[in-house]
């Protein structure tokens, strides 16, 4: 009789089990979006003291359907996020900007930002931004160095 009883539980267990698989299954949409950056760190290099420094890493949306940024997460106030608040389609590219403000910063840097999508794995994403701020007159003007921000909608974000 007990065994009876086992077999029977066990039954019905793998059989409620198979249901709820089925109907997790049934809920899931039919395709996600996916993020892929072109690249994940940018290196400033040496940047003199006082300006803004911005620099767009650029992503394409390699899943099914539409990417949202839902917020990015800097790790202080000397960095401003800005991205793409538009869904990005799949197939199709957006940026998320990382500011770098350098004012009364001198020393190395290492900012990661955090990138929180609709993505269904509900992991964060993220981005490092990197360099070295050299007190301002210290450093001689060379054709490649890293450009501060210019326009006032970069140093706003």
């Amino acid at each position: 009789m007990k065994k009876l009883l086992i077999v029977a539980a066990l039954a019905f267990a793998g059989i409620s089990t198979s249901a709820f698989a089925q109907d997790k299954k049934a809920d899931k949409p039919a395709g996600e979006p996916a993020i892929q950056f072109i690249e994940t760190t940018h290196d400033f290099g040496q940047v003199e003291e006082g300006p803004d420094y911005t620099h767009a890493f650029k992503f394409k949306n390699t899943g099914t359907t539409d990417l949202i940024i839902n917020n990015v997460n800097t790790p202080c106030g000397c960095t401003s996020p800005g991205w793409s608040k538009e869904p990005v389609k799949p197939g199709k590219t957006g940026e998320i900007t990382a500011t770098f403000h350098s004012a009364g910063r001198l020393g190395q840097f290492t900012k990661t930002l955090s990138i929180q999508t609709n993505m269904g794995d509900g992991k964060d994403q993220f981005v490092t931004i990197r360099g070295e701020v050299k007190e301002k007159g210290s450093m001689p003007a060379k054709a490649g160095d890293a450009k501060p921000a210019t326009d006032a909608k970069a140093k706003k974000q």
